[in-house]
């Protein structure tokens, strides 16, 4: 399906509240209000890659982090704690520029709430299968101008492994929307959900025709892990 995608300028890249296990965060600010290389500020600056806890628990709280994109695939990888690993692979950018855009990440086990610059959950009732969501990510893409981000690729691979989350005889898929709160992906609507191999899935995000493999600066997106029993 098209997804309505709403044009937002400045550097607001908020991921809020889930895919497995990054770490970083701070202060939700406005466009133009901060310079690149102090992108999470809140009592901490966090650069490229710093992780940092948004809750007052010692684990499996809520986590963000701040990646810079590159002219090559970039890796973001997850939480240490919650018994998750895994990663995601953001696509090669194809017109890099000076400073480079870059991604905020947030995730939690629970919906995400506004927090640093996590921006809250949207709700997941238009996934088929939102009752039984387990984790919660979003992810936005941030430039020091506006403008678009062109990616090598509209596919974003996901990996994602619990001794705990993941049970042999479910089946696993992702649900995403973009900062419209439009649907742009539902594994188990269009039946690409999958079983996991021991304790991990492989699923992949991947942006419908509508965005030409692009991002513009401040687009939105949120994920939501979802598992169903197989004899269900």
């Amino acid at each position: 399906m098209k997804a309505d995608r709403r044009f937002q300028s400045g550097l607001l890249f908020v991921v809020s509240g889930l895919l497995a296990a990054c770490s970083s965060g701070s202060s939700l600010t406005t466009p133009g209000s901060q310079s690149m290389s102090s992108a999470y500020q809140r009592g901490t600056t966090l650069q490229d890659g710093d992780q940092q806890p948004l809750g007052s628990t010692p684990s499996c709280e809520q986590m963000g982090q701040h990646h810079d994109l590159a002219s090559t695939e970039v890796t973001i990888r997850f939480r240490p704690d919650c018994g998750v690993t895994g990663d995601i692979r953001f696509p090669a950018v194809t017109n890099l520029s000076s400073p480079p855009q870059y991604e905020k990440l947030c995730e939690s086990p629970n919906p995400v709430y506004p927090r640093g610059q996590c921006a809250e959950s949207i709700s997941d009732q238009g996934c088929q299968q939102a009752n039984s969501t387990f984790w919660y990510i979003t992810m936005q893409t941030v430039a020091l101008s506006p403008g678009t981000v062109n990616l090598a690729s509209n596919i974003f691979p996901v990996k994602f492994s619990s001794s705990t989350q993941i049970v042999s005889n479910n089946l696993y898929g992702l649900c995403v929307f973009n900062q419209s709160r439009s649907l742009i992906q539902d594994d188990f609507a269009s039946g690409h959900a999958i079983a996991p191999k021991g304790d991990t899935i492989k699923l992949k995000v991947v942006l419908p025709a509508s965005y030409g493999s692009s991002l513009s600066v401040g687009d939105i997106l949120e994920l939501f892990f979802e598992s169903k029993p197989v004899s269900s």
